[in-house]
């Protein structure tokens, strides 16, 4: 099928009908209905003023969804917490039924419905008799009747509810007449008692339903795009397009598909509230549904997801897999293989991570081999300085994640990594390349990760550990206000000042400002007589010179490069090359 986004035009009144008929639809992950009765009431003044009230967005969904009719309860009182009607609807039903789901203008049109159908009240509030129009003048516009739209009834001017006026646009006159004028004009009694100027009314409301009629019947007022696209860019077209509400997420899309069989949000908040410390964003979530697809289709893509998953799915995968989630994060923290999980760039990580815990004996880490786990810091790390999970130049994410299963499941199982595989992971950095990186990005917790495991960081105040649990920073050794005040904006000390060689990882100090300070100036103020050897827990191996201030910023870079490239040669390259030694003696 083309992949196309159909610009159209239709009129208020075909969207009522669509609405009434209910195939005009809501998915139920759109926010609830917010607009105010007055946000209403502005909506009709553009409208009867002529002015475009904006582009609709719908679509025909290629997979389940669970959808709901427009929000018709009332704004308070009784009915007004009623749980409205959520209904599952299979791929095809939306194609033969002649469905369409409103993916961004809900408000809109729950405004135009509600309003049109006298479930909010909006009056239009005439002109007062000495203002209107004579009986020779043609109407053709709404001002030359009307003083205003209110939210509320007037006691002083005639005034009539829009929807009864858009209730009789097809009416007899007679009818209107009886059924809807006459009861409104015992109101006023300036009408009662003046059959001449009751007259003159009743011809201005026949005037305004027709002027209504006209711009309910108009099709320059709104503009619809059908979108007629593939599910991937559906889903990425909804998360991104949605600016007139609350942001949403490809979560709220799954929830909305499954909410008949499995309550995704409620899960959510009973994970959250029982794992309070544990990381558990929209992106974590994401990486359990496409786990689930991965357990059942060997794939992880969002067509995949929303084609294939079901309630049942997740009924059957949530609870086990929170459980490997939250024994996966925190073995790689207790292990040090990652200093904290919250800086791991992609989630998606713990995606594999999940499967290989899963195909380990009892589901649990303590059965891990010393040689399972150098096979899985090999691929953590590996993953982390390849940035694997980035996309790219590497290749579809989502066949990395497949690819990435099936391998540390073979591991899990007793098995290795083929040749293949082992070359997807490169570790030839050079002292250019760390120069580049700054402290963003996957590459930097793969490398801090490493250096961490391999050295144990130090806290600069005491001789402790860092413990990640607390508030840490990334430090600027050189701190970037004392290269700005003592060398030239182009010079090779500033233009370098952010590179991962001039930063480290410590828990923030209190009371200590580093300001314009040198390294030797803030590292004594801290008066901690073992800072030279946490230094070089952070592979600062000059220390002594930094702390009496004899070493100049580009041989201290050069010289910390040659240390942090040795141990990711070991820790990394090491590893490699064993691994495809013992593949080539087999």
């Amino acid at each position: 099928m083309e992949e196309t986004v159909k610009p159209d035009y239709t009129s208020i009144s075909s969207l009522l009908v669509q609405a009434e008929d209910e195939k005009l639809l809501l998915p139920e992950f759109q926010r609830p209905f917010v607009w105010s009765v007055e946000q209403s009431k502005d909506l009709f003044d553009s409208i009867i003023r002529g002015i475009f009230i904006g582009t609709f967005v719908m679509s025909k969904p290629q997979f389940d969804l669970t959808c709901r009719a427009i929000d018709t309860r009332p704004r308070s009182g009784k009915g007004s917490r009623a749980k409205l009607n959520d209904v599952l609807y299979q791929s095809n039903e939306f194609e033969y039924s002649k469905i369409d789901v409103v993916l961004d203008g809900q408000q809109r049109i729950t405004s135009l419905y509600r309003v049109l159908k006298g479930f909010d009240k909006v009056y239009f509030i005439f002109k007062k008799p000495q203002s209107i129009p004579l009986p020779s003048i043609e109407i053709s516009d709404f001002d030359e009747i009307i003083e205003s739209l209110s939210i509320k009834i007037s006691e002083e001017s005639f005034c009539i509810e829009l929807s009864e006026v858009y209730k009789c646009a097809t009416w007899k006159d007679k009818d209107i007449e009886k059924l809807i004028f006459n009861p409104l004009v015992e109101r006023y009694e300036f009408l009662r008692e003046n059959e001449e100027l009751k007259d003159r009314y009743f011809d201005l409301l026949l005037d305004l339903k027709r002027l209504l009629y006209s711009k309910i019947q108009d099709k320059t007022l709104l503009s619809v795009f059908f979108l007629n696209m593939g599910i991937e860019k559906f889903c990425m077209f909804f998360e991104r397009s949605n600016s007139k509400g609350t942001e949403l997420s490809f979560i709220d899309i799954i929830t909305a598909k499954i909410y008949k069989d499995f309550k995704l949000d409620r899960e959510i908040n009973k994970f959250k509230t029982k794992n309070k410390g544990i990381l558990f964003d929209n992106a974590v979530i994401e990486s359990f549904v496409r786990y689930f697809s991965f357990l059942k289709a060997k794939q992880v893509d969002r067509k995949t997801i929303l084609t294939s998953l079901t309630g049942t799915d997740f009924n059957e995968n949530w609870d086990e897999t929170s459980k490997l989630y939250i024994k996966s994060y925190n073995f790689i923290e207790s292990q040090k293989l990652i200093f904290k999980n919250e800086y791991i760039s992609y989630k998606t990580m713990y995606i594999p991570m999940i499967h290989f815990l899963r195909n380990l004996p009892h589901k649990d880490f303590s059965q891990i081999s010393s040689s399972q786990m150098d096979y899985f810091k090999f691929w953590l790390w590996g993953s982390l300085l390849n940035t694997r999970y980035g996309g790219g130049m590497i290749g579809s994410s989502n066949d990395i994640i497949v690819e990435d299963c099936k391998m540390l499941e073979k591991v899990a199982k007793g098995e290795k990594f083929t040749k293949d595989y082992l070359k997807k992971f490169k570790f030839d950095f050079k002292f250019e390349d760390l120069l580049e990186l700054t402290s963003k990005g996957a590459i930097f917790v793969g490398i801090m990760s490493v250096l961490n495991y391999t050295n144990k960081f130090k806290n600069l105040g005491n001789d402790n550990l860092i413990n990640y649990e607390n508030q840490i920073n990334i430090h600027h050794i050189f701190p970037s206000k004392y290269l700005e005040k003592n060398f030239s904006n182009e010079s090779f000390e500033n233009e370098n000042s952010n590179s991962i060689l001039n930063k480290m990882i410590i828990e923030k100090i209190p009371n200590i400002k580093f300001g314009e300070k040198a390294p030797s100036v803030y590292l004594h103020d801290l008066k901690n007589p073992q800072v030279d050897v946490c230094l070089q827990t952070h592979l600062i191996s000059n220390a002594e010179e930094l702390l009496n201030g004899n070493i100049n910023y580009r041989q201290f870079i050069e010289d910390r490069s040659k240390l942090i490239l040795e141990i990711i040669d070991v820790q990394l390259g090491g590893l490699k090359e064993r691994f495809i030694k013992e593949l080539d003696k087999n």
